[in-house]
């Protein structure tokens, strides 16, 4: 009794206290507990549900089974939650001139194209004053400041993404085609911790870090 009772709930330490208490007798503690773990392990073996939560799963409920909502967003593409654009400048472009526009950038950080409009890199605020304090540096253009952070593909999923935003250097990450040859969206941050929690900072007012 105590062994079909264990295989079909599951429940050996029960099963064990509710036939010492039906019988009262010490002396079949030992084989009783030997039965029960065997039909236990049985059980195991043969099925995953008990005679509980085999209704519940035919009812389509799996209580094995906790989605978190947390990973579905994570295996968002990037494409979803990154922010559009802002016009880029070119690399001839003088640096006097591209200090005016970042001073205008609440990141203070621009995307940078070459003549043919394909991505070069970026240009922000804090390199823009470094080479303008060089020698002849109110001569040069924003080629001679463009750096190129690490970025990311816009098909890449954003738990694949989530590290490299978190610890890059910069305000924001490029995010670029499948090609990696055109600039089409930025990503920070805040941009992928709104999507993960709608209706917190972030999502769409925020742009910093």
């Amino acid at each position: 009794m105590g062994a079909v009772f264990a295989g079909a709930a599951r429940a050996p330490i029960t099963a064990v206290v509710i036939m010492f208490e039906l019988t009262g007798e010490y002396s079949i503690i030992l084989p009783l507990m030997i039965a029960i773990v065997l039909a236990t392990g049985i059980s195991n073996l043969l099925t995953r549900d008990t005679i509980y939560t085999l209704k519940l799963r035919r009812r389509g409920i799996d209580l094995t089974h906790r989605p978190s909502p947390m990973a579905d967003v994570l295996q968002n593409p990037v494409s979803a939650v990154m922010a559009p654009v802002p016009t880029p400048l070119a690399e001839s472009c003088p640096l006097l001139e591209a200090a005016e526009r970042l001073r205008d950038t609440p990141e203070a950080i621009l995307p940078v194209v070459d003549d043919r409009g394909s991505y070069r890199g970026v240009v922000t605020g804090r390199l823009v004053a470094d080479v303008l304090t060089t020698e002849n540096g109110d001569t040069k253009t924003v080629g001679d400041a463009t750096e190129n952070p690490p970025a990311v593909r816009s098909t890449q999923t954003l738990e694949a993404v989530i590290d490299l935003v978190d610890h890059v250097g910069t305000a924001v990450v490029p995010v670029l085609d499948d090609n990696g040859s055109q600039l089409v969206g930025w990503l920070n941050l805040g941009r992928v911790l709104g999507a993960i929690r709608p209706g917190q900072p972030g999502q769409t007012g925020q742009t910093g870090r």
